[in-house]
């Protein structure tokens, strides 16, 4: 049982929970700042947005809280009020500020559920298929949304209806690019912390310099056509710094191009002919496919990162196995001219490893086993993989080592041809000592265990082996009423062992058990001397009319053994049986030897030489 927590473990978890519930009220400061942000900033006179950051936002802190449904709803719905109180605020009309609040809460459900699904933090989006997860949240979602914003939108600001969609879509998206891995990253980076991060900036700084020098470059004169040229640094500071380097970018370039563009410079005022809403669809087109192509190729780049540290760990991690196992490793081809050879060949052999290398691979074989290896590399040639064998290693000092080897094919990775096998070999001669140790006092112990058990004059198992047999089935059988107990007794035995001595008393004894054995007809069932001239016979699942057919069978097979017996009526030796039928599923097993009992003694009074059944 786990300890009460302590007074200062206590404050941390009511702290982290004060903190977790304070959550939604983050969320609607934040929210509602992104909105009067978004209406200040991103948007020209008559309310056209070029970027939807409140989405983003409530989304980005959401995601790590996600799995809380709780939680999830009481924010989304604190975002919702807070936005609409926002934009009311902004001057918006009522019904517009209700139907965006409940678009953009619509909007963080949808993009929030396929987002879930393997993106909580982070570093999730520098893996492939959370990368595509993301890129299907930042499509899918504002696609959607983007057809229920749009007829609000364009109601106010009375613009055509496809123009506001594509602008909505585009916006969103936008948003949702830039500002969701920002805010994960602020919440869950890895190199959130500056102290982490400070050792990496320095191969940054750089190309973050010349990448912003630029976009700058770009868009503060609006002669030349030169937004071509802001893909080169933009790659180049992908390459050194990765989904981060990305993510400073988007945000970067969005920040510069929007401000430059709203103030009249920059390449998309080449041209003055162009209308304002046809270079606000140009500018979110341009900024989306920069995104699309700063995004993938950082996550990709840091997916492919992590796969090489994680390699070369893993190879440091093998080389130091491989050099400090004390198994015996072999890497070989098939004719030989490939070999490596572990150090360790040294302590099981007494040869270095380039002095084993030179040896014939057969000769380290000891002349009896050659069968098998010649046995296992014949089954490996034809496509077997793995083998485990045991063999004698040869010595350096002349002598034989018990080992076993483990062999596994390897492949050519064109043509799927066997190439050569790697093995690994380990010191077993301890092992087979104890093995054959063990194996002598397994056999001496079972001939104990072998007279324990058996009567030592018919050879049947005893009345300790019996009891055992009788308590397995009962415990095997908890739920089956069918079985039948026998006890079987010798007529007038004591006038027998007093006209024809003790040692014909124990003849009649080995004789009677044997006739007994043979009778049974059935493989699970067990004969066992009960003591003196008394037996027992086991019938598990037997039904009654098979136990009579027994009864009958050793009665026949006693009378033929045809053992005079002046005392008896009979003139020969006879038997008595009582049989007994299982009749509940937890009935005392003395119980049920105590019918079988009572039944024996039943055909004692009737006459014996026959049986009779318990009712």
């Amino acid at each position: 049982m786990s300890e009460p927590p302590t007074t200062n473990a206590r404050r941390r978890i009511l702290l982290q929970r004060t903190h977790r519930w304070m959550l939604p009220l983050y969320l609607a400061a934040a929210s509602s700042l992104s909105m009067w942000v978004a209406f200040q900033w991103f948007a020209d006179a008559s309310h056209v947005i070029w970027v939807w950051p409140v989405t983003a936002v409530q989304l980005g802190i959401l995601l790590p809280f996600w799995s809380d449904v709780r939680l999830r709803l009481w924010s989304i719905g604190c975002g919702l009020v807070a936005n609409a109180i926002a934009a009311r605020l902004l001057g918006t009309p009522l019904w517009f500020s209700l139907a965006i609040s409940l678009t953009s809460a619509f909007d963080v459900t949808v993009a929030g559920a396929i987002l879930s699904r393997g993106v909580s933090g982070f570093e999730d989006l520098k893996s492939r298929a959370s990368f595509k997860l993301f890129a299907t949240a930042a499509f899918v979602a504002p696609v959607v949304s983007g057809l229920l914003a749009t007829l609000p939108v364009s109601s106010l600001l009375h613009g055509p209806f496809g123009r506001v969609l594509v602008t909505s879509i585009l916006s969103d998206a936008i948003g949702i690019a830039v500002l969701v891995p920002v805010i994960l990253f602020c919440l869950t980076g890895k190199y959130r912390d500056p102290r982490k991060l400070a050792p990496h900036l320095p191969p940054g700084v750089l190309p973050a310099i010349l990448f912003t020098a630029v976009v700058v470059g770009v868009f503060s004169q609006s002669i030349y056509p030169l937004l071509f040229l802001i893909f080169p640094p933009l790659v180049l500071l992908i390459m050194v710094m990765g989904l981060e380097g990305a993510i400073f970018a988007n945000v970067a370039l969005v920040l510069i191009a929007c401000y430059a563009t709203a103030h009249g410079h920059g390449p998309l005022w080449l041209s003055r002919d162009v209308q304002w809403e046809e270079r606000l669809v140009i500018l979110q087109i341009f900024l989306w496919v920069a995104m699309v192509t700063g995004l993938p190729i950082g996550a990709l780049l840091d997916e492919q990162r992590r796969a090489e540290i994680k390699a070369n760990d893993a190879r440091s991690i093998y080389m130091t196995l491989l050099e400090n196992t004390a198994d015996m490793i072999i890497l070989s081809s098939f004719d030989g001219e490939q070999r490596f050879i572990t150090a360790a060949s040294e302590a099981l052999t007494g040869w270095t490893p380039e002095e084993f290398a030179k040896l014939d691979r057969l000769s380290t074989f000891h002349p009896e086993d050659l069968p098998v290896a010649d046995m296992v590399i014949s089954s490996m040639k034809e496509g077997k993989r793995e083998h485990q064998f045991r063999y004698r290693l040869r010595q350096k000092s002349g002598g034989w080592r018990w080992v076993e080897a483990s062999a596994r094919a390897y492949f050519d990775d064109f043509t799927g041809e066997v190439r050569g096998y790697v093995g690994t070999i380990r010191d077993i001669s301890s092992v087979v000592k104890t093995e054959e140790a063990r194996e002598q006092l397994s056999l001496a112990q079972e001939g104990l265990e072998l007279m324990a058990r058996t009567d030592a004059l018919t050879s049947l198992p005893n009345r300790r082996a019996f009891d055992n047999a009788l308590d397995q089935y009962i415990l095997g059988y908890r739920s089956e009423v069918q079985g039948v107990l026998l006890i079987l007794d010798i007529d007038f035995f004591k006038s027998f062992n007093d006209e024809y001595g003790h040692q014909a008393g124990d003849e009649c004894l080995r004789k009677v058990g044997q006739a007994i054995s043979s009778s049974l007809i059935r493989s699970t069932d067990t004969a066992a001397r009960w003591g003196g001239e008394e037996f027992c016979v086991l019938m598990p699942g037997a039904p009654v009319h098979v136990s009579e057919r027994v009864a009958l069978n050793v009665l026949d097979a006693v009378r033929g053994l045809r053992i005079p017996h002046a005392g008896n009526p009979e003139g020969i030796v006879t038997l008595s049986i009582g049989i007994a039928q299982r009749t509940e599923a937890n009935e005392d097993p003395s119980l049920w030897v105590q019918r079988a009992d009572a039944a024996l003694y039943a055909s004692k009074r009737s006459g014996k030489n026959r049986f009779t059944v318990a009712t």
